[in-house]
């Protein structure tokens, strides 16, 4: 295991910081230095060092400890975390951009899928490559190209997690597990619940800011098509989520309800992103409509 402590500010220079930024510089430690299984190994890509498997999977969990890499990670103070990742999809894209997370803090069993959040269809239209991008934020990367995403509040198979730090247990292990073999890992960040980074902020453990340059614009409804005889709807991914209900009145599964995302691995079947769909429109009262059905 490996200690990863909070960036090297003097004890002097913490306490002249306002009290709301103490815990606000991102926690950041590189993917490599972690307590690595078998099956996962060292790399140079980019001139990069980062972690990658050696071996390819499917599945919604690692399946065996070998393709899992341990962290034990220290904290300033308690709170609500988000998890960030410096990451590259190999030139395989849509064969080359999952992993997997641990579903909170803790050592997790490699096969019990509720133990894990896959994180997938990383291959293009997320991440964050430039110093002063917010992340997330302006970004929409590509594959083949390092960027930061913010695993917290992304949606690439299951819902995203925070990640709670009680007070008196300020050290907690986080794990990663391997799924596709051409997705890499450079660096791992954790950053305050309430702050938000840009890229430059996380690859040096700055602390963040509270407030965006820009605040977007938060549309207030009610949806474009309420009181018409029509209908006017978008689908339900991560992309689309933020302000969907002051827009639209329908909702259509994205990749949840295809094949490949219900049944990666044969007869292991994952339904969470097509239920999270479902869930959503009737929450809200929105007409549901399937994208696929074969």
């Amino acid at each position: 295991m490996h200690s990863h402590p909070f960036a090297a500010f003097t004890f002097a220079a913490l306490l002249s910081l306002p009290s709301s930024l103490w815990g606000a510089a991102a926690i950041v430690f590189e993917a490599e230095t972690g307590d690595a299984g078998s099956q996962m190994a060292t790399i140079t890509l980019d001139g990069e060092s980062a972690i990658s498997t050696t071996t390819d999977g499917a599945g919604n969990a690692p399946a065996t400890d070998a393709r899992v890499v341990s962290y034990s990670v220290t904290f300033t103070e308690a709170g609500t975390y988000q998890l960030y990742a410096k990451l590259y999809v190999g030139p395989g894209a849509a064969s080359d951009d999952s992993f997997f997370y641990g579903n909170g803090f803790g050592s997790k069993d490699a096969g019990d899928e509720a133990d894990w959040i896959t994180v997938n269809q990383l291959a293009s239209g997320i991440g964050s490559t430039a110093a002063d991008d917010f992340v997330p934020g302006e970004g929409a990367a590509s594959g083949e190209v390092w960027k930061w995403v913010m695993l917290s509040g992304y949606s690439g198979g299951e819902d995203p997690v925070n990640f709670e730090v009680p007070a008196g247990s300020l050290t907690q292990t986080l794990q990663i597990g391997a799924r596709e073999d051409g997705l890499s890992l450079d660096k791992l960040a954790f950053g305050k619940d309430g702050f938000y980074y840009t890229v430059e902020n996380l690859e040096n453990g700055e602390h963040g800011t509270e407030t965006t340059p820009n605040e977007p614009f938060t549309p207030t409804g009610p949806p474009i098509a309420t009181g018409k005889w029509k209908f006017l709807g978008n689908v339900h991914s991560s992309n689309q989520l933020q302000d969907f209900e002051a827009y639209w009145n329908q909702v259509t599964p994205e990749n949840a309800g295809k094949w490949g995302s219900v049944e990666g691995a044969r007869d292991v079947m994952n339904w969470g992103g097509l239920d999270a769909a479902y869930d959503f429109a009737k929450e809200n009262g929105f007409l549901f409509r399937m994208h696929v059905m074969v």
